[in-house]
């Protein structure tokens, strides 16, 4: 009772944030609303482990979007535009993640577009773009060319240079690496990154997953970050100071399809 006593607060929070409502047949095609369906179903199932996971995820997304709401209501209201179609809801809930991160942190910075975030660090302006990557079912090499495909793409672009970081949700891609069978560490990770790297290219490449940290019980949303060796000092500092590079390895773990 008390499982679903939490699914019921975190709806009611997230349907006044975003002024939606996600019970209900017109409403069951959104991504919210099947996640709270999926709840739901798990408890049904008995599958209370999945059924707590899936509410934390839901509670995340409610605590990122009143971080914002605090900071800027009418940075959320900019958001809202976003969520209401399953293409750009991926990316939305991404930079929902991330502008909340920025948020926390105290950093001053703007809501662009390509890039996505301009950054304002000691008088002077960085760079983040924001992209996710995903799988419809695991194959072999996929997981390894989709994380190089989409740094190579992004190479195109203007904003692409050594102050500029690229953030790369691949929590789908680790998602489907599990299913595969090839648990993929650390290190390879960062080989896969390695391989794509330009001096020409990004300052700095982090990759991010939504992952259930199974040691400590708790939905988290961690990083892994490789630089450039021709990245811009001031980038280098920024990261440094809120991004640090060594950040924090997860031995047991588990990492759901998507994240709400």
């Amino acid at each position: 009772m008390m499982s679903l006593l939490r699914l019921g607060s975190v709806v009611i929070r997230i349907s006044e944030l975003l002024n939606m409502k996600f019970i209900g047949r017109r409403n069951i095609q959104t991504p919210i609303s099947r996640a709270i369906v999926e709840v739901i179903e798990y408890h049904k199932a008995g599958r209370y482990i999945e059924r707590n996971y899936a509410i934390a995820r839901l509670e995340m997304l409610a605590k990122h979007l009143e971080e914002i709401k605090k900071h800027d209501e009418n940075l959320l209201k900019k958001f809202k535009n976003k969520i209401k179609r399953e293409e750009s809801y991926h990316g939305f809930r991404f930079e929902v993640a991330i502008t909340a991160s920025l948020i926390r942190k105290n950093i001053k910075f703007e809501k662009t577009e390509a890039p996505d975030f301009t950054i304002h660090y000691q008088g002077q302006e960085l760079y983040i773009e924001a992209t996710t990557v995903r799988l419809s079912k695991p194959k072999k090499k996929a997981i390894e060319n989709k994380i190089i495909n989409a740094i190579r793409r992004k190479y195109r672009k203007e904003y692409c240079n050594q102050r500029t970081a690229l953030f790369i949700d691949i929590t789908n891609l680790l998602h489907h690496n599990i299913i595969y069978g090839k648990i993929l560490q650390y290190k390879d990770i960062k080989d896969i990154v390695k391989k794509a790297l330009s001096k020409r290219g990004f300052g700095s490449i982090l990759m991010f997953a939504y992952v259930c940290n199974l040691d400590l019980k708790r939905y988290e949303f961690n990083y892994i970050r490789v630089d450039n060796d021709a990245i811009d000092p001031l980038l280098e500092k920024f990261l440094d100071q809120y991004y640090p590079i060594k950040g924090i390895i997860i031995y047991n773990y588990h990492v759901f399809e998507k994240a709400h």
